[in-house]
């Protein structure tokens, strides 16, 4: 439903190579909503707690060095904002199942695997040089607005990734400024500069397609022909030498390349990939599944006998918990606390308060089960709860 839009004879007309604007999208409805900046935190958070390479902070393609990615993200974010780096979360669909639906729908529709990028980015700056990309994009504005510069030339079909030296690179090229709601499809190899303005941050979704390919196809086939016949499995060497049977093997590359057999291959790889993208792994360990947590209203947690303190910090954007008298345990990187978004309070004195156990579905506050399950995890390898 949310990409009606990718059926419409316009959208079709761009899949020729050229891109595809259109505002007030449906499926930008539908995200301007649900994801916020305090959404955004929440994955951010879940990303960085997870494996640190799920989040890229850049500026112009510099990368952030190494000693400041060692402390907290939520700690240190608001400073590399004001350096002008973007934050950018990958593979979101990880760690949160609307995404992850999005993603398989839209793999499912056009026949490859999707994977989603969150990139919040800073007034007058850009995350990366101009650049082309192996795989299609659909980008989603959710914040603000950018100014988008695309090359009216695309390379054909590329299959690595070019970063391009300076904007020179670009002759006389389209100008397409995104605003809150809108979508633009930029087909693989057209080379694009992306902004932000001067007013306000920007934040917004891209969805990357790796479309099932002809080689795919052909490789699914003759990966089912190894299994059902004794001379694709033969070795090549032994074979050449008995100066026969080649006929055969024209035979078996003419059934390859058969229509009928083309589409079923094709059909299985969709399934195939339909199916990785519905059982989500990552953060729950694969209890995602399409907003579906199994046996969530059994998971009983009890809280343990070490001392909490549940502080809000001065920026108001995050909460700590603190652990009196423990400073010298392994903790985050001041060793003393953990650092949480600030959309974990409620949860956070919940908890500290609640000496009688309690169901993830008693807990209150704004997070969603992703998220509460996530706290959770980190405060029972704190040994701060248990679970029952």
């Amino acid at each position: 439903m949310f990409f009606d839009e990718l059926d419409s004879p316009e959208f079709r007309k761009a899949l020729e190579c050229t891109h595809f604007h259109t505002q007030d999208s449906k499926i930008g409805q539908h995200l301007v909503t649900y994801l916020t900046i305090e959404r955004f935190e929440e994955l951010l958070w879940l990303a960085w707690h997870h494996d640190r390479k799920n989040v890229q902070i850049s500026r112009n393609s510099e990368q952030l060095d190494g000693e400041k990615r060692a402390l907290d993200i939520i700690r240190i974010s608001e400073q590399v904002l004001k350096d002008g780096f973007s934050i950018i979360v990958n593979f979101a669909e990880t760690f949160d199942s609307k995404i992850a639906s999005l993603c398989a729908g839209l793999g499912e529709k056009m026949g490859g695997v999707v994977n989603a990028a969150i990139f919040l980015t800073p007034p007058s700056t850009k995350a990366f040089r101009p650049h082309y990309d192996t795989m299609e994009v659909y980008a989603v504005q959710l914040i603000g607005s950018k100014r988008w510069q695309l090359s009216r030339k695309a390379t054909e079909l590329p299959l690595t990734k070019n970063t391009l030296p300076n904007d020179t690179g670009f002759e006389n090229p389209e100008d397409i400024v995104l605003e809150s709601g809108d979508m633009l499809y930029a087909p693989r190899g057209q080379a694009h500069s992306v902004t932000v303005g001067e007013e306000a941050y920007s934040l917004h979704i891209s969805f990357a397609l790796n479309p099932i390919s002809i080689s795919d196809v052909l490789l699914e086939n003759i990966n089912s022909k190894k299994r059902s016949s004794k001379l694709m499995r033969e070795g090549y060497n032994a074979f050449q030498h008995k100066g026969e049977g080649f006929e055969s093997l024209g035979q078996i590359n003419k059934e390859a390349t058969n229509k009928y057999i083309l589409e079923k291959a094709y059909k299985n790889l969709k399934a195939q990939n339909f199916s990785k993208m519905n059982q989500v792994p990552g953060v729950l360990s694969g209890l995602i599944n399409f907003g579906k947590l199994e046996n969530a209203s059994n998971m009983y947690y009890r809280r343990l006998g070490t001392p909490l303190e549940v502080v809000l910090l001065e920026d108001a954007k995050n909460v700590a918990i603190g652990f009196p008298g423990l400073a010298q345990g392994r903790f985050s990187a001041d060793r003393s606390l953990l650092i949480f978004p600030s959309a974990a309070l409620t949860m956070l004195e919940f908890i500290r308060d609640n000496k009688n156990g309690f169901f993830i579905e008693n807990i209150p506050g704004p997070l969603n089960i992703e998220s509460k399950t996530t706290i959770l995890d980190r405060l029972k390898f704190e040994k701060v709860i248990e679970k029952k």
